[in-house]
């Protein structure tokens, strides 16, 4: 009887293989999912009514944005300044 272990290079043969697959999976699904982002489609809507609606929303979601990292960063400076001062 003979006992037929794999070698190491089918073993990495088929994780290569694995592995090309994988990446060729994920790139077909990135690429669905991306394309479409950046291709013009036949809108209607011309730029300045699209700017009119977008730029107040924009604004608002960078200042709350600003405002939860000015809260997060004073919230962990107290936490550290808790812990300093116990320690």
């Amino acid at each position: 009887m003979q006992n037929k272990l794999p070698s190491k290079i089918n073993t990495l043969e088929e994780y290569g293989l694995s592995l090309g697959l994988n990446s060729v999976l994920s790139l077909a699904v990135y690429l669905r999912i991306v394309v479409p982002m950046y291709q013009q489609g036949d809108t209607e809507t011309s730029v300045i009514e699209s700017n009119s609606i977008s730029l107040p929303l924009t604004s608002v979601v960078w200042v709350i944005a600003f405002l939860f990292t000015l809260a997060i960063g004073l919230a962990a400076q107290g936490i550290l300044g808790k812990i300093v001062g116990i320690i």
